[in-house]
């Protein structure tokens, strides 16, 4: 594992639009062992659990994106050094748009969604972790971006500089396939921040709890700790 330098003590895990909290419970408790402090921030209206929220989804029904990055955003700037920021799909998408207000030490996206035109179907693990999700979030991040790309709430400037920000991708995932992910990355071609992309032979979009997921978690965790940078970015990261 590579040692940490870096003076990041802290990761926060952002997870995805048909998920809570719950779906990182595995990561948490992995890297609250190694000795890091990990925040699992739930988006406005999801804190409750998962059986909860599937009884009454209209705590969440009006949700919008920006109001939710603005939410996580206030997490990460309440934590003293920059921290690790991780995203799973659409945890991802949020963790890009995290990233250009000039927040985090380093990033990493699993299976992430794009910025522009996503979609995203329920999994294996449904039953444990799955709630309803907000029809306003499908509405800007599919038909609107495709009719009107650049125009999406998701839009990123793709050139600034930012925190140094890596993708993995699965080779099985159907949902978000490498393709999307490696495109994705490649929309960053202009910015001098690090971009890299990293591909999990045989792992599906719900790599994350899938057996084996250890690895995943800690080949994230190394990464970030060897191009985590801790300087200010910004006029929004303040």
């Amino acid at each position: 594992m590579t040692e940490n330098q870096t003076g990041c003590d802290t990761i926060v895990l952002v997870h995805g639009l048909w998920m809570t909290p719950r779906s990182w419970e595995g990561w948490k408790a992995h890297f609250e062992e190694k000795g890091y402090r990990v925040l699992t921030p739930a988006y406005p209206g999801f804190e409750i659990e998962v059986e909860e929220l599937r009884k009454n989804p209209d705590v969440i029904a009006k949700l919008t994106v920006p109001e939710t990055v603005d939410h996580l955003a206030s997490v990460i700037r309440s934590v003293e050094v920059p921290p690790i920021i991780m995203g799973h799909s659409f945890g991802g998408t949020l963790t890009q748009l995290l990233l250009a207000r000039g927040l985090g030490a380093a990033a990493v996206v699993v299976d992430s969604a794009p910025t522009e035109g996503v979609k995203e179907d329920s999994e294996a693990a449904w039953e444990r972790y799955a709630i309803a999700a907000p029809g306003s979030w499908v509405w800007h991040y599919g038909l609107i971006a495709n009719f009107q790309p650049g125009h999406q709430e998701t839009w990123v400037d793709y050139s600034a500089d930012r925190a140094p920000l890596l993708f993995i991708g699965g080779e099985k995932d159907h949902i978000m396939p490498p393709s999307v992910n490696k495109s994705n990355a490649k929309h960053y071609a202009k910015s001098p921040a690090v971009t890299e992309y990293y591909e999990f032979a045989g792992r599906d979009h719900w790599t994350c709890a899938a057996p084996g997921w250890e690895a995943v978690a800690d080949y994230a965790l190394d990464w970030a700790l060897a191009y985590a940078d801790t300087k200010p970015r910004g006029q929004h990261a303040t």
